[in-house]
């Protein structure tokens, strides 16, 4: 899911037109961040808006994602760490090849996918 689908389904779930507002720009500035960081950043955004009595735009989204850290940058140590670690002893979600996945077999390289016993 691209950024500027997340932020339209944030948008959408809080009765906001997407069209309204620059999503490519928002989009650009909230690379990094989960999909709870662009969901927080929306109610920010609204809360802030809100409160000064102005209506919700492409700037206040700006300013909200501005004034966040993602996880993915006050975590990267951690977060690069459990990649490395998942290399070697973990089984890749996307279905990527067998030697991607440190030998081990999934039920999609055996030749017949419905036989339990091994090859």
């Amino acid at each position: 899911m691209s950024y500027s689908s997340s932020i339209s389904i944030q948008l959408n779930r809080r009765k906001r037109n997407p069209a309204e507002f620059d999503l490519d720009r928002v989009a650009a500035a909230g690379r990094g961040f989960s999909g709870a960081e662009i969901d927080a950043a929306v109610q920010t955004a609204l809360y802030a808006a809100y409160t000064s009595k102005q209506p919700l735009t492409t700037q206040a989204l700006l300013d909200a994602l501005k004034a966040t850290v993602p996880l993915s940058t006050t975590r990267a140590e951690e977060i690069q760490g459990l990649r490395e670690w998942a290399k070697t002893r973990a089984v890749a979600a996307f279905g990527g090849r067998r030697e991607n996945r440190g030998g081990i077999m999934s039920a999609t390289d055996h030749p017949d996918p419905f036989r339990i016993d091994s090859p």
